[in-house]
């Protein structure tokens, strides 16, 4: 079994990959498992799927990807491991949000990035969701979301501002601008009429934009999409409601909120929508997100 350690450069402040490097190689000394072990560190956005895909193509006997990064770096791995059956994947969460893994209770974020307990993981059956080409592990949303998502980068570089601050800051600029998005939507061949929205989410997991509940129900091995509707209510509203939806509490206003699970989603409009896929924006024309059963062996540290 080779031990493949995939580092983004750019995921949270500060450039740890040789520090995690020397910390990685020296466990796997250790252990005596040099030779099984591969460090690799990414050279721009897209790159960890390309060589994540070139060594699952490359290699029969078993591999564990880990993704050294933020939920993005993750995302990455996923979409080039999927589909490679000899193939699971791992986080080590040095990134600025790291949100997948808070849907996990038993977990600390310390375990995930404790490299003996990573090298010792068990694997379990999770499921991701699948959007076109693209496959999506934690949550895909649109309207509000999605523009803040885009708009995180102008924010995220700034002195003393973390991946929290960062989300804040940008729902602060979107609030006066993003609030209105027209669409229809169905659920499981359930058509629901046009209406307007703030914003949708389709879950597998629970946790976004810097530790927001969205998808409070949503478990990653249930075999279900969790789908959160928001009607257009007014800015006060919506400033009453932004703690709430944090503690994920929103289900508990059924007279704007709609949730469904469900194993399909289209969302229909007249010009394409600006998607957020795990923190990645693409601009698409009524996308259909369906959930993919037990696609993936996820690695969870030892304990």
């Amino acid at each position: 079994m080779k031990y493949i350690f995939i580092i983004n450069p750019t995921a949270g402040k500060v450039d740890r990959s040789h520090q995690l490097s020397e910390e990685i190689t020296a466990v796997f000394q250790k252990h005596g498992l040099l030779r099984d072990l591969i460090i690799h560190i990414t050279e721009g956005i897209g790159e960890a799927t390309t060589f994540t895909r070139k060594m699952a193509q490359a290699h029969t006997e078993r591999l564990r990807f880990y993704a050294c990064g933020g939920d993005g770096t993750l995302g990455e791995v996923v979409n080039g491991a999927y589909g490679h059956p000899h193939c699971a994947v791992g986080i080590m969460p040095i990134g600025t949000g790291n949100d997948f893994i808070k849907s996990f209770d038993q977990y600390q974020t310390s375990d995930f990035l404790d490299i003996e307990k990573q090298l010792f993981a068990h694997e379990e059956v999770i499921d991701l969701m699948r959007m076109g080409d693209t496959i999506s592990i934690n949550l895909i949303s649109t309207g509000l979301d999605s523009a803040i998502a885009k708009n995180v980068m102008k924010f995220k570089n700034l002195p003393l501002v973390n991946g929290p601050a960062a989300y804040n800051l940008s729902l602060g600029y979107c609030f006066f601008t993003s609030l209105d998005n027209y669409f229809s939507y169905k659920v499981d061949g359930e058509l629901f009429p046009k209406d307007n929205y703030i914003f949708a989410v389709i879950a597998n997991a629970q946790y976004y934009g810097g530790g927001y509940r969205a998808a409070p129900k949503a478990d990653v091995q249930d075999g279900m999409l969790d789908f959160i509707c928001v009607k257009r209510v007014s800015r006060m509203k919506v400033l009453q409601l932004v703690n709430i939806y944090k503690r994920g509490q929103h289900l508990d206003y059924p007279d704007i909120v709609t949730f469904r699970r469900c194993k399909e989603v289209e969302l229909l409009a007249d010009d394409k929508l600006i998607m957020n896929i795990d923190g990645e924006i693409e601009n698409l024309q009524n996308p259909k997100i369906t959930i993919d059963q037990k696609a993936l062996l996820f690695l969870f540290p030892q304990l």
